[in-house]
């Protein structure tokens, strides 16, 4: 669901004119001559009026008592669920 929600959200940036950069990462950032500058590790060199950078998420299930509950967790400690959202326990 995550994936589906970030390619609508992708598509209507670019719509407004946005580009999304993916898959590579920023060397540098700064003003050069009062400009927003932003070099990355391509080399490339953008100049937007202003910058987005998301580099994801991290998950803290630890201290919540799941493991006593029963919910399983991926080695990461994400909360496994099947393709209808639901854990390994009945009504979470």
């Amino acid at each position: 669901m995550d994936s589906e929600l970030a390619d609508l959200l992708r598509r209507a940036f670019e719509k407004q004119g946005m580009r999304i950069v993916l898959g590579t990462g920023v060397h540098t950032t700064g003003r050069v001559n009062g400009e927003l500058q932003v070099t990355l590790k391509t080399g490339e060199v953008l100049r937007p009026d202003m910058a987005l950078f998301a580099t994801g998420r991290l998950v803290d299930t630890e201290g919540l008592g799941l493991d006593s509950a029963g919910v399983k967790l991926n080695p990461r400690g994400v909360v496994e669920v099947d393709n209808h959202f639901q854990t390994s326990i009945d009504g979470i």
